[in-house]
Parts: C-alpha cells; structure tokens; sequence
C-alpha cells in the first residue's frame, strides 16, 4: 500500500531519484490542486501507481522547478523568518549562533542548493510566482487600534499598503497593545519584513525582531538606532509656521498643543520651533501645552476640554491674532470653541493647524490653512526602505525624512487691534 520509508523513480532521462515519504505526498497533494481536486487528505494509493504520478510530475514540471526547495520552505521549517533564513546561509552575526546551525540543518535535510553565481537575480518589478506568498507585516504597537481610524494615520496605513501591494507582497496588519503578555508571538514566521508604526517598549519584543529586517514609521519619542526610521521633517514644522505668520503680517501668536505624555513629546516640539523661529524675526509668542483630554476611539477632543485652553489663550495683552495648532484635531474643535467665546475664526484670530486631516478641517469656516506632513508618503518610503534593507542587511540603520508643506485655506481678513 501507501509508502514506506523511501522510494525510488526512474525519470525520462533514465535517473534515479530517491524520495523520502514526506516528500511523496507532498507531490501528491501537488498532482491534486493542480488540476483543482478538492483535497481533504491523501488517499492511499497502490505503490505502483503513487510512482507512475510521481514519474510524471517529475517529467512535466521539472522545469517549473516544483522540487527545488527554497528559503520560505526552510523559514517554515525551523519556525522562523525567511529573513533570518537569508542571514544565516550567508554567515551574518546578527543570527545566533544556534539559530543558524538550525537553519543549516534544516537546509541539508531539506536538500536546499545556493543560487549559482552566473545564474540572474529576479530584478525589481518582476512578477511573483503565484505559488508563494510574501508578506510584510505592518506593526502597530502601544497604540490602541482605533488610533488608524484617524485620517492622517489612515493616509499612512494606505501609503504602506499600495507600495507593499505593487510589489507583489501581502501586508498583515498586528496590532499589539501595552497590555499583550510579555510571551506574545509578534510575527507570523513568514514575514520577510515589518514596518514598526509605533513604539516597542519591551525589550523582549524587542528581541523578536532582531534578525528581521525592520523599519520605523512616524514619529517616536523613543527612536531604536538599531532601525532605519522614516518620518517627516518634524522640526521644519515650526519654521513653516513662523514663516507662514511673519508673511501674513502677525506679530503677535500663539501655539496650542497638548500637555501629555508619550506621544505628544514629539509634537511639543512643533511649537517649541515654532516660538523661536517667530521671535527670532521680532514677533511675541505665547506657548500653551495645556492638559486637553480626547476620545482616543473617536479621535475627538470635546467641546468642554478646550473651555479653559481658550480662555488661556485670550488672557494675555496682546491678544494673537494668529494660532498654530499642534493637530486638525485640535482645530476641529477650536473653532467651535472659539465661536462660544465670541471670537470669530477668520476676522478676530487666523488659525493655522497640521496634518492635512481633511475629513476634520473641511467642514470648518472659512476653511483653516494647515501644514500637510505627507503620511502617505512616509509610509510609501518605509516600504522602499524595508526592500532596500532586506537587500543590504548589514549595512548602518539611516533616518530618512519627508519634508512638509503648507496648503493655504480660505482667505482671511483679520481685524487688526
């Protein structure tokens, strides 16, 4: 009956191939989905007859290589990433040493071969065989996963997600929050890279990663140096601003952002810059961090916690007749705010926000100029970056920022005091 501990095969050109059983039936689960047989298992099937289909497959599709083992089968093996299969045949240092003796092993029984010297790379834009599936996993930590529903995330999500697709991968979306189990696994084992959107604060995360070609996305208080990170020019934010101001005629502003950790460490700075650039030119700032709590799954600040920021803001003498907000999710609750105090947006004061969110600033009249950050494009870079990685492994981890612009709103006449 069905297979014992090997079996041999005589080919068209009259070799001998020696089979191991594992390796039988996987050519029989082969002959079935290739003429689309439904396969629940493998039926037994007489010896002599398992051999003429092997004969065959082997005879047909030779050249379609179906035997050749590659490193997707050996990743899959031993439990680990393709990239980390990669590394070890070539003898790096960033595999441990008993990782990659397992990966050789592995690749001995498996009977996998190096490609020859003379033998072409596949080039950048060629086609993926349909028979592998290569993914790239996009890594959303510490973040609660409502924080994507945010237009200026989704902008990212959607930058990482064409130029994944046009490369023929597959993105996997993992989403690990602070209150994951240390043990968690983060990846699946065929991930050949991963984008990190967030901040991984557990060393032993951490350590899932190491021989994982990784890159880091937007903005991080806590930026690996092991990891190339793209990001936009955040301290060219605070230029744009000021310069944007002093052109328009203001010499008095203000800057609006939150008081809170994490974060919004990183975008402190936008009004930080900000302020110097604009007194450096002559003009008087006023800096507010001010404590504003928001609906992180609505990606919402309330009417009721931008009360006292404004009333902040309209204390001092003399009043700005400009406000540089830390995110159009500030904005889009600033001007209502600003309209139950009596203060009308685009005649009393000109605001300026960031992100380019358009969902949340269109609404608003007249509509607020903004400074775009360009997500999608930053997720569009991490991604040629991640493949430039998984070809230079071993070379030093690099920043690469994208630079900002200002979209101009509606036009604004502000009353001058």
């Amino acid at each position: 009956m069905l297979f014992h501990e090997s079996m041999h095969v005589r080919t068209n050109m009259g070799t001998m191939v020696t089979l191991r059983a594992r390796s039988i039936k996987l050519l029989i689960k082969y002959f079935y989905s290739f003429f689309d047989i439904a396969l629940l298992h493998v039926r037994p099937l007489h010896h002599s007859t398992a051999k003429s289909i092997i004969a065959l497959l082997l005879r047909i599709h030779k050249s379609r290589g179906i035997m050749r083992v590659n490193m997707d089968q050996i990743a899959r093996e031993c439990g680990v990433a393709m990239s980390t299969v990669s590394l070890a045949i070539r003898g790096s240092s960033k595999v441990a040493p008993e990782t990659r003796e397992a990966v050789m092993k592995a690749a001995r029984r498996l009977g996998y071969k190096k490609r020859q010297p003379g033998r072409p790379r596949k080039k950048k834009g060629d086609a993926v065989s349909p028979r592998r599936t290569l993914r790239v996993a996009l890594l959303v930590p510490h973040l609660s996963l409502s924080t994507l529903y945010a237009p200026v995330y989704s902008r990212l999500l959607h930058g990482v997600e064409r130029e994944v697709t046009s490369r023929g991968y597959t993105m996997v979306l993992r989403h690990v929050p602070d209150s994951a189990p240390r043990e968690i696994q983060l990846l699946p084992t065929t991930v050949d890279g991963v984008i990190v959107f967030g901040v991984l604060s557990r060393p032993e995360w951490r350590d899932q990663l190491k021989s994982t070609p990784v890159v880091q996305v937007m903005w991080s208080h806590q930026p690996d140096d092991a990891w190339d990170r793209v990001t936009y020019d955040n301290r060219s934010l605070g230029r744009i601003a000021a310069e944007f101001a002093l052109r328009r005629g203001h010499r008095v502003a203000a800057y609006l952002g939150h008081d809170a950790p994490d974060i919004h460490k990183f975008l402190r700075q936008r009004g930080i810059d900000f302020a110097t650039e604009f007194e450096n030119a002559g003009g008087r700032a006023y800096v507010h961090f001010e404590t504003m709590a928001f609906n992180p799954d609505m990606h919402y600040i309330p009417l009721s916690a931008m009360q006292h920021p404004i009333e902040s803001l309209w204390h001092h003498k003399p009043r700005p007749t400009l406000i540089f907000t830390e995110a159009d999710m500030v904005t889009q609750t600033l001007y209502p705010a600003l309209t139950a105090r009596g203060i009308v947006p685009g005649r009393d004061v000109e605001v300026l926000s960031c992100n380019n969110e358009i969902p949340l600033i269109a609404p608003l009249q007249p509509r607020p100029h903004t400074i775009d950050i360009h997500a999608d494009d930053v997720g569009r870079a991490g991604v040629e970056r991640l493949f430039w990685r998984m070809q230079h492994p071993d070379a030093p981890p690099g920043e690469i920022l994208i630079r900002p612009t200002l979209v101009e709103g509606d036009p604004q006449r502000i009353r001058r005091r």
